[in-house]
């Protein structure tokens, strides 16, 4: 099966996600289900996610995602195929911009340019793997449970 990987941005409409952990779980739940594995990071402006999985199911989601009310100006960054998944380890992480250090997204991009019509595609592929790097970590770091 050939699988793709899609990141768009799209800006928030209204509050954003209020509950991030129940949301974080159903998505969890329903990409799990569609094989579909996912990195989202949210700005206070917008949502940079990257979505992989077979290329029928990935289109539904955007579609989806796209038609949502929570979104607004959604902009593919990047379409490609790949021979295996980047993201494989996470059904859904999503992390907020303010989780990290300005330090550290500045030495990626201006906090500033990180909206539907300037960001590059590579600086937001570098944040998603910053964000993937993070929860990396903090899975290593975790304590064992028995």
């Amino acid at each position: 099966m050939i699988i793709v990987q899609l990141i768009y941005i799209s800006a928030i409409v209204g509050t954003g996600i209020d509950n991030i952990e129940n949301f974080a779980k159903e998505m969890r739940e329903r990409n799990s289900s569609r094989d579909i594995t996912s990195v989202v990071l949210i700005t206070d402006k917008c949502y940079i996610h990257c979505i992989e999985g077979s290329r029928l199911v990935v289109s539904e989601l955007f579609h989806k995602i796209s038609s949502d009310p929570r979104h607004c100006r959604c902009t593919v960054l990047r379409l490609n195929e790949m021979a295996k998944r980047e993201f494989s380890d996470f059904a859904s992480e999503i992390s907020r911009l303010s989780d990290f250090g300005i330090d550290e997204v500045n030495t990626i991009c201006d906090p500033r340019t990180i909206d539907p019509f300037t960001i590059t595609s590579s600086a937001a592929m570098s944040l998603l793997r910053r964000v993937a790097a993070h929860r990396r970590a903090d899975i290593a770091r975790a304590p064992l449970a028995y």
